[in-house]
């Protein structure tokens, strides 16, 4: 059990949030394990610092389901940066979501650095992990974006999506209208900036 535990979490129209140093089984700062997490007009800046998992997400667990329950990440109108560093699981390091959305849009920077996916020889997704169906990643209308120094053992150091999505004209990760991506100094044995098994990004 994570800092925080519900089926869903909303955040809005509050300045700035942060969650350091928490722990958990599964999600160590935010566990929503039957729903999803919302971050809407906040003015100020989402920080999600030392938080670590023994299991899945360092930070934040969501677990969904397709067909009422989707265990989306919404991170809408945020007029600071949202900043994720030195977050630790054994499957995704800051964020692991099944059969859900991850969605930034309308954003200052995101900033993802030295989060590391570790427990065996098999964990994923160093910063963001995402699988089950239906499940995609979309970056719009951000400002500059940084994968720095994210590890994981396996698969992905910084993104991992095991992809399953129902629609196939969506792409499994968008890009759209960001300022600068950087991926820098990321480590896995397959796929050191992120894998993505059935499909590459769409940008």
């Amino acid at each position: 059990m994570g800092g925080y535990l519900s089926n869903s979490v909303v955040f809005s129209n509050t300045r700035s949030i942060s969650f350091s140093d928490f722990s958990g089984y599964t999600g160590g700062a935010i566990n929503c394990p039957y729903g999803g997490l919302i971050f809407s007009d906040i003015n100020g800046n989402i920080t999600f610092e030392n938080n670590k998992s023994s299991s899945e997400g360092g930070a934040i667990q969501l677990r969904g389901n397709q067909a009422d329950m989707p265990g989306n990440l919404t991170v809408h109108n945020l007029q600071g940066d949202f900043i994720a560093k030195g977050n630790s699981s054994t499957y995704g390091g800051v964020l692991f979501s099944i059969s859900g959305h991850l969605d930034f849009s309308k954003t200052g920077d995101l900033i993802f650095e030295n989060n590391m996916a570790q427990g065996n020889s098999y964990s994923n997704g160093g910063a963001l992990y995402s699988g089950g169906v239906a499940n995609h990643m979309s970056f719009v209308d951000t400002g500059n974006m940084v994968f720095r120094g994210n590890e994981a053992p396996y698969c992905g150091g910084a993104i991992y999506i095991d992809f399953t999505l129902l629609d196939e004209n969506i792409a499994p990760i968008l890009f759209q209208n960001t300022g600068d991506i950087l991926f820098e100094n990321n480590q896995a044995t397959y796929g050191g900036s992120y894998q993505c098994p059935q499909l590459p990004a769409h940008q």
